[in-house]
């Protein structure tokens, strides 16, 4: 149902795949795909589901799982370890020559990255056991509000990733060919923001 509303959603929004694709950052294989039925992921469905304006799941928000405080006091430890190491792998980038170890330590750092940058900007779980930064709040629009508009370095720096680093894809050979470059302390700085407005800002 889910694969054949995006389908759906995609031919009537009147878009070429090459401009969804563009604006996304989803390889047009991918849309072909859906658009012939085929299966994609829940990060992709729900990336599409935002693109396009459709609301994803409407009825099972009413039967919104309920976090404990104690839970999510303990959740905390969990955001405050993807940030340590963020941090620590930050630091070591740049202390290390080029070669594997480095490599290793930057995909560790990104991984870091793109747990935090869902965190603290998807608003809709895609599994029950999924925790976000809207938990933290009586009302999911306070968080949303405060945060302000999520940070286009950030959005283009997570598709970066997921090209580069989720999948094996075209994207690595043409699209960031020789683009091996990552501002790993800008990026720390967006990061650094957001937690602080998250922290000063949590009603739990």
């Amino acid at each position: 149902m889910i694969i054949e509303n995006i389908a759906k959603a995609i031919k009537k929004s009147g878009k070429s795949r090459y401009q969804i694709s563009k604006d996304t950052g989803i390889d047009q294989a991918v849309l072909c795909r859906i658009a012939n039925g085929g299966r994609c992921g829940i990060e992709t469905a729900d990336v599409l589901y935002k693109h396009l304006g459709m609301k994803l799941m409407a009825k099972k928000q009413k039967n919104k799982r309920v976090l404990s405080k104690a839970d999510l006091q303990e959740m905390l430890t969990q955001v405050n370890y993807e940030y340590n190491m963020l941090s620590h792998t930050a630091a070591r980038i740049s202390k290390i020559k080029d070669g594997p170890e480095k490599n290793a330590m930057l995909e560790s750092f990104l991984i870091h990255v793109r747990n935090l940058i869902d965190f603290f900007y998807i608003d809709t779980p895609s599994i029950d056991d999924d925790v976000l930064a809207v938990d933290y709040f009586s009302s999911p629009k306070d968080w949303i509000t405060k945060r302000g508009k999520f940070p286009q370095y950030l959005k283009d720096a997570k598709i970066k990733a997921n090209k580069l680093l989720s999948h094996i894809t075209l994207s690595r050979i043409k699209k960031y060919k020789g683009d091996k470059g990552w501002q790993v302390l800008k990026i720390k700085g967006k990061i650094d923001n957001i937690l602080e407005c998250f922290m000063k800002e949590k009603t739990f």
